[in-house]
């Protein structure tokens, strides 16, 4: 009985020592998007198009965001360098170049920062539609 006693007061203190370890980290920079997805629709072969993600900084520190990396090179993107401070927003610029691509399209931007949720994904897509031929 004493030992399981022992037991319970041993897994209370790991608890209490563990959750006050986390309340000094919380929370911290939080990236939140606006959406995190985009659909073209249909374009034509050859169009370049251009989506603007929206986010803001929900947490209680700077965000930094270190990378964003794209699935293949048809898709650029451009992103702020500078920290966004605690309830300021950010976009993150989509490109995606439709040269030689035909059919359906999605491609995965994949957003690196200091944020808990240090890897978070924002996708687009579409349809393209083989350019016509003047002949």
């Amino acid at each position: 009985m004493i030992d399981r006693v022992i037991q319970i007061l041993i897994f209370i203190g790991f608890a209490w020592a563990a959750n006050s370890q986390t309340d000094q980290n919380l929370p911290g920079p939080i990236l939140s998007f606006e959406e995190s997805y985009h659909d073209f629709e249909t374009i034509v072969q050859g169009e370049i198009v251009d989506y603007v993600f929206k986010f803001i900084n929900k947490g209680d520190r700077p965000l930094v965001i270190s990378n964003v990396l794209t699935s293949c090179g048809c898709t650029a993107s451009e992103w702020p360098k500078t920290p966004i401070e605690p309830g300021s927003e950010g976009v993150i610029k989509a490109t995606f170049n439709s040269r030689g691509k035909f059919g359906q399209q999605k491609k995965i931007i994949t957003v690196l920062s200091n944020a808990p949720n240090n890897r978070m994904e924002i996708v687009i897509k579409a349809f393209v539609l083989p350019k016509r031929s003047n002949f």
